[in-house]
């Protein structure tokens, strides 16, 4: 799968989270808004380029997938508005990621309207199977890797890491990840279907967030209605932050990732990614990750 499919396939998950703010919707039809403090503000916007800047991206890219593991810990905001409702919940993240299929996260939804207290969720995959385990209902699920559709929830990067890795490795799998290669690999892509077209969907710019201007690299699916931004530190080529932002009929969904640290290499031990049930933990079919 290569990173526009990815990112495409990403927002299959939009359904989980469209049901969950629907039955929200059902259950509070009144609410006008949310928490709404997040250190995740758009200040200024400059407007977009259609001129990609290739070498930043290939050396941001490059830097990306330098590594086979990597441990993230980010900060997730996941935002719905609909008419007569604005939904926004903040999520704390912590993933160990290993190339191709493996990783390990500790997700934290922070008090909102609905909960006054954390709601905490450890994921495994081994591989093969994938564990979902909420400790404060002592109740776990065992599902398989196809039948997941709450992967984003253990970060967007973590999950564009594992499924990206694998492909660009794979069209390289003689050679080292180099910059002059994914040079080449990128103006392959740009040369492909998907940008052959009077509308560019691929642009680029500067952007300032908080004090800090970034150069962004937006990509849009109009028939979707999906948009795509990563925030990149043009002095480091290092990755900052994610954004997809989508509409779904009347609902508009907003999801924003700000990488807080990744570290390459951490240390992974025989049970990063397994998993054994607590004692007194049950088994059940089936275990959503939601913040309440």
């Amino acid at each position: 799968m290569n990173f526009l499919q990815t990112v495409v396939t990403i927002f299959g998950v939009t359904a989980t989270i469209s049901g969950v703010c629907s039955t929200v919707y059902a259950q509070l039809p009144q609410i006008e808004q949310a928490q709404t403090s997040y250190p995740l503000k758009q200040e200024t916007v400059s407007q977009l380029e259609e001129k990609l800047d290739l070498s930043l991206l290939a050396n941001t890219v490059t830097n990306f997938l330098r590594s086979e593991s990597y441990q993230t810990q980010s900060e997730m905001e996941i935002s719905m508005t609909a008419p007569g409702l604005s939904l926004k919940y903040l999520v704390e993240i912590e993933t160990f990621t290993q190339a191709p299929d493996k990783f390990r996260s500790e997700i934290t939804f922070l008090p909102s309207f609905e909960s006054s207290t954390p709601v905490n969720y450890t994921v495994v995959a081994d591989g093969s199977q994938i564990w979902i385990y909420r400790p404060d209902l002592q109740q776990y699920a065992v599902t398989n890797s196809a039948d997941f559709s709450e992967m984003f929830l253990t970060g967007f990067s973590s999950l564009i890491f594992l499924e990206f890795s694998a492909s660009i490795r794979e069209s390289f799998p003689e050679a080292e990840i180099t910059h002059e290669n994914i040079v080449d690999l990128i103006e392959v892509t740009l040369k492909s279907n998907n940008f052959q077209s009077n509308d560019p969907n691929l642009n680029s710019g500067k952007q300032t967030v908080q004090d800090k201007e970034y150069y962004i690299y937006e990509y849009t699916v109009p028939e979707e209605e999906l948009l795509f931004k990563a925030f990149v530190d043009p002095e480091t080529a290092i990755l900052n932050q994610l954004q997809f932002a989508l509409k779904d009929e009347e609902s508009n969904f907003v999801f924003t990732e700000q990488i807080v640290q990744r570290i390459a290499n951490p240390l992974i031990t025989a049970d990063t990614f397994s998993f054994s049930p607590p004692q007194g933990a049950i088994m059940v079919e089936s275990l959503s990750i939601r913040p309440f």
